[in-house]
């Protein structure tokens, strides 16, 4: 299913750029949908890889320190338990759908422009 994706976004693209300089903003909107699709797979990859895990650890040992607030915390944690994340396809997908796109639009670009 992914495969079928790809193949009409390059189809799109392709048919695109065989129209002319009349299309240039239809590339330059996919190169961005393609960059913001990229970047948000690539946040969620970190998130699943827990990349922020050791901020919010001295967050909250910040947080601990200050009077007002110790309480507040110490209440929260001791009835929370980690979140557990699942690694899901969506941040690997986009990843690669929004590199793609980010290429191919870049390559028309420069061929046909």
């Amino acid at each position: 299913m992914k495969t079928s994706w790809l193949r009409i976004l390059t189809g799109l693209i392709v048919a695109a750029s065989l129209f002319g300089w009349a299309h240039v903003v239809y590339l330059d909107a996919l190169f961005l949908g393609g960059l913001i699709l990229f970047m948000a797979g690539g946040f969620v990859f970190m998130l699943e890889k827990r990349v922020f895990d050791r901020f919010f650890q001295s967050f909250k040992k910040f947080l601990r320190s200050t009077s007002k607030l110790e309480e507040y915390v110490s209440e929260t944690e001791g009835s929370r338990q980690p979140a557990v994340i699942r690694t899901s396809s969506f941040s690997v997908w986009a990843l690669r759908t929004g590199l793609f796109v980010m290429l191919m639009t870049t390559v028309i670009g420069f061929y046909y422009f």
